[in-house]
């Protein structure tokens, strides 16, 4: 066998397989691309879904604490009438 043409056979060979790894790691590019885009739509159908399973909740929470607010306004002043009744009673003078 002459050892001269068997570098230059090894070295095709590696350019070959070189290559091939190329042109495949570009075809795997592609599909996880692809893959990466598919995806992309789920991604964002599961946020808006987020979005209105916890959207209602605060609406709701939002809602009851605007329809509670006025009341407690109510329970404040009663609050103080209660204070200031306790407050008279207290400076009531002894029989």
């Amino acid at each position: 066998m002459n050892l001269s043409v068997a570098p230059a056979v090894a070295h095709s060979r590696r350019e070959q397989l070189r290559r091939r790894c190329d042109a495949q790691r570009l075809q795997l590019g592609n599909a996880v691309a692809h893959v990466q885009q598919q995806l992309q739509g789920l991604d964002r159908g599961l946020l808006m879904v987020r979005r209105l399973r916890v959207g209602p909740a605060l609406v709701a929470l939002g809602t009851a604490a605007v329809a509670t607010l006025p009341m407690f306004r109510y329970v404040n002043r009663a609050l103080l009438v209660v204070r200031a009744l306790r407050a008279l009673k207290g400076l009531r003078p002894a029989r």
